[in-house]
Formats: structure tokens, C-alpha cells, sequence
């Protein structure tokens, strides 16, 4: 089942954009080395990497070997991020009110910071794992069929990776802003709270 390589490069950099900006935002975090590094490794290098190298997966004297390499830097970060999600939620859950009707549940979870963490997290290990797919496949091989399924699949992957920019954009919009005033939690904005607030400045000061 093979993806056309125009739909892994588009979805690459859409991602790229993505996650580029997850790790922009980190710039002025109490620690934010660790996720910027983890933010712009496996959302925007990996990325490269499948571009790159979306060829000659049966070419052992070729590609192949870079391919093998790329897939255990893949399954290396896998395990570190999934290591790391689930020693956040293990902090978290205690602290979490299971009472709560099912959509205001999620709201809740979001407004912990650590929520926040695990989201951007398991968004990240989504990605790697849907790259580890595309560099797994033969890609521009296969019949019609199995060409027309790939297809399917990386449009998916494309249309979800676009939603996902779409959500993020709504929800630093119009749900970042009341978060802030509920819980003074304005470090959360990351850097990009910098130009929230240079705007919020100048449009006060053109009411003025």
C-alpha cells in the first residue's frame, strides 16, 4: 500500500510548520531545551528525513541502509516520548476531578499545564508514527489499488495534520485568552504571548 510522494511531502511540511511553531512557543518556558529539542527533532528533522530519503526502500545497496537508521531514531524517540507521557499522566491524575461530565472532563485536563504537555505530546507521537509508515512503505510501487489506498490514507493523515493547525489556531484564539484570566497562567502563552500582548497594548492605546 504506497502513498504518493507529493501527499508525504505535503503533509511533512504542513507538520513542519506545525510543530515549528509548537517549539517557537517554548522559547520563554521555565525548561525549554528539552522541548524544543523534542518538538523540532521529531516534528520538523524526521520530516527532512522522510523527504528525503521516501525512496528506495528495497535498495539495499542504495538508501536502504539510511532508511534503517532513520526508522531506530523513529522507534528510539517513540519510546521516549511515550516514557515521558506516561510519567506526566501519572503526576496528573490525582489531581484530576473524574466527576466531571465527559466534555468538561477534557476542558479540565487542558487546563493543567501538564495536560497541555501530554496533548502536545500525543500529537507529536502521531506524527513519528505516521512517518514511520510512509518511510516503511514502497512508495510509487504497488498496483492501483493498493496506490488508491495509500492515497486515501495520506490524504487523511494531510487533512488531519491541517485540522489540527485549524484547533490549535481556534483554541489560542478564543480559549487561551479566558484560560488566562481564570487561572493567570499568561507564562503559558510562551513566546507568542509577547505579540498577544504588543497588540492588546496597541489596540488599547488606539482607544485611547
Amino acid at each position: 500500500m504506497s502513498t504518493n510522494k507529493s501527499i508525504v511531502t505535503t503533509y511533512c511540511v504542513l507538520a513542519a510548520i506545525f510543530f515549528a511553531a509548537c517549539a517557537y512557543a517554548q522559547l520563554n518556558d521555565p525548561d525549554p531545551a528539552l522541548w524544543i529539542l523534542g518538538y523540532v527533532f521529531g516534528g520538523c528533522v524526521l520530516n527532512t528525513f522522510v523527504v528525503l530519503y521516501q525512496d528506495g526502500g528495497k535498495n539495499e545497496d542504495g538508501d536502504g541502509g539510511v532508511r534503517r537508521v532513520i526508522r531506530v531514531l523513529m522507534y528510539m524517540f517513540v519510546f521516549i516520548n511515550t516514557s515521558v507521557i506516561v510519567y506526566i499522566a501519572v503526576a496528573l491524575l490525582p489531581r484530576i476531578d473524574f466527576n466531571l461530565p465527559g466534555k468538561e472532563l477534557a476542558w479540565s485536563v487542558l487546563e493543567f499545564e501538564e495536560g497541555r504537555e501530554i496533548a502536545g505530546l500525543a500529537i507529536l507521537l502521531l506524527h513519528v508514527l505516521k512517518l514511520l509508515g510512509y518511510l516503511s512503505e514502497d512508495l510509487g510501487g504497488g498496483g492501483k489499488s493498493s496506490n488508491t489506498k495509500g492515497g486515501a490514507y495520506g490524504y487523511a493523515a494531510t487533512v488531519a495534520m491541517v485540522s489540527a493547525i485549524i484547533g490549535a489556531v481556534y483554541l489560542w484564539v478564543y480559549y487561551q485568552p479566558e484560560m488566562n484570566a481564570r487561572y493567570k497562567t499568561e507564562h503559558c502563552d510562551g513566546a507568542f504571548g509577547d505579540n498577544r500582548a504588543a497588540a492588546e497594548q496597541e489596540q488599547v492605546s488606539g482607544e485611547l
